[in-house]
This record gives structure tokens, C-alpha cells and sequence, in this order.
């Protein structure tokens, strides 16, 4: 599913549930997902862009969000945090970086974790996925290349990473389900369909 809107992408006014699929939501000037609820994500892919702040690639005001299963990318000026106690898939939270940019993450043994061509630069970028482990530690490469990819809207499934050309721009060891490491974070800006949002 492919979703590209002025407001915001996906509203509810109540609570959005995503068990699975591929959905690419993206809003020019609001929220790409705004609920008025809860968020819950058990599975699927997730790449969610928002404007810039005050709105959020991911905004669920106060009201908990869930990831249990899934891979997700939020962009935005802002993100809302899932929580630390109800999620029990991974999250990172980091700056964000510049437009047609490679954002790669690996671990200290070279397992790839993501590897993403941001379309839009941003100040946060939300990720969660299972490749996230507690304990384990990471770094955060932008620029490089891909050679022989495939892709959903820049979400790398196969190909070769290089280095070449890449900057290490920070290392990490992963120590809560939740980790902010840069960006933004809070409510995101005014409800669109589904009612009054952040």
C-alpha cells in the first residue's frame, strides 16, 4: 500500500492496529500516522514520513504505543516514543539525515541491521526492528552504496552494502527497548480526518 497525502497519511480517531503487509505513508505538511489512540504493530512493514515539526512521522499524543513484531521507520520533525514497557521489539531514535543519503546500521559482527536511502531530510528518524538486539552494540554509517538491491521505497531487503564513500557518524551499545540517540521527540501537530490530533 502506497499513501501519499497533504494531511495526515493515516488517521484514526480511536486506535490503529497494523498486523502485517507493506504500507508507505507520506504526508507533505502533518503526521504521516496519526492516531488519537493507541498504536499497536505486530508485523508488516512500516515507513511512515511526516513534515517537519512540529509534526511527527509517528504521533500517538500521550496514548501508548505498542511494537511487538514488524519493521518500522518513522520520519519526521518529531516522533512519539513507544513504550519501553508494553513494546517488547526494539526501537532506536536518532537525528536525522540528509535527503537521497544511505543510513546503515550494523553490528559489531557486520550483521546488518538496516540499511535505508532516506528520501526526505528530517530531524528524527524512529526505527524498529527485530535485527535490534539488547546488548549488542552498533554503528551508524551515512552515504555508502548499495550494488544489486531490492527495495521498498528505500528499505534495502537484498544487495551489497559498501562503505565506500560512508562516514561512521556514531557507535552504540543497544541497553533499553527503547534508545534515544538524537531527534526529536512528543506529540506531533494538528488532527486531520480522524479528529483533533497533537
Amino acid at each position: 500500500m502506497r499513501i501519499n497525502a497533504y494531511d495526515d497519511a493515516i488517521n484514526a480517531g480511536d486506535m490503529i492496529y497494523i498486523n502485517g503487509g507493506q504500507i508507505y505513508a507520506y504526508s507533505s505538511s502533518n503526521d504521516s500516522v496519526d492516531s488519537n489512540g493507541e498504536i499497536t504493530i505486530t508485523g508488516g512493514v512500516l515507513i511512515a514520513i511526516g513534515s517537519s515539526a512540529p509534526e511527527a512521522g509517528i504521533d500517538a499524543d500521550s496514548n501508548t504505543i505498542k511494537f511487538t513484531g514488524g519493521t518500522i521507520l518513522g520520519l519526521g520533525g518529531t516522533t512519539s516514543l513507544p513504550s519501553s514497557t508494553e513494546s517488547t521489539q526494539n526501537s532506536i531514535v536518532l537525528d536525522g539525515v540528509a535527503k537521497d543519503s544511505i543510513l546503515h546500521i550494523h553490528s559489531e559482527s557486520q550483521d546488518e541491521a538496516l540499511t535505508f536511502l532516506v528520501p526526505k531530510q528530517v530531524a528524527t528518524i524512529l526505527y524498529s526492528s527485530a535485527k535490534l538486539s539488547l546488548s549488542e552494540s552498533y554503528d551508524i554509517y551515512v552515504g555508502g552504496s548499495v550494488s544489486d538491491g531490492e527495495s521498498f521505497n528505500g528499505l534495502y531487503t537484498s544487495g551489497e552494502f559498501s562503505l565506500d564513500g560512508a562516514s561512521l557518524s556514531e557507535s552504540f551499545t543497544l541497553t533499553d527497548v527503547v534508545t534515544q540517540l538524537g531527534g526529536q521527540t512528543g506529540p506531533g501537530g494538528g488532527g486531520g480526518r480522524g479528529g483533533p490530533g497533537g
